[in-house]
């Protein structure tokens, strides 16, 4: 179509000239990238379910706030052992539920 005409605009500098091509190809942004044949691809609708949750990670989760919490505090506040508070506040991390601070502290993630 009009590929070749797109590409000529183009100068060394990267920069694109469209505002001398012809209406047809300048419209919309939808026109450029047809006019590059570049198609479009279907945007996937982020999912809404929350992941699936273990009891041990429900307790850090509800034992976790906005406020920066160490470790050491965690642990005891759920009574679990900290090697498995570690394992556990990695894997709300990788869900994206929680973050690590400085510090060896964590927060919740909204």
């Amino acid at each position: 179509m009009h590929g070749g005409w797109i590409r000529k605009l183009i100068d060394r500098r990267g920069d694109c000239c469209l505002a001398s091509c012809p209406p047809t190809i300048r419209d919309s942004a939808q026109d450029v990238l047809d006019a590059l044949g570049v198609q479009r691809q279907p945007r996937h609708e982020p999912t809404t379910s929350l992941p699936v949750l273990t009891e041990v990670q429900e307790r850090l989760l509800n034992a976790l706030s906005l406020q920066p919490q160490h470790l050491d505090t965690l642990a005891r506040a759920t009574q679990l052992p900290i090697q498995q508070v570690q394992v556990e506040l990695t894997m709300l991390e990788m869900m994206g539920l929680a973050r690590r601070m400085p510090g060896g502290t964590f927060v919740r993630v909204l």
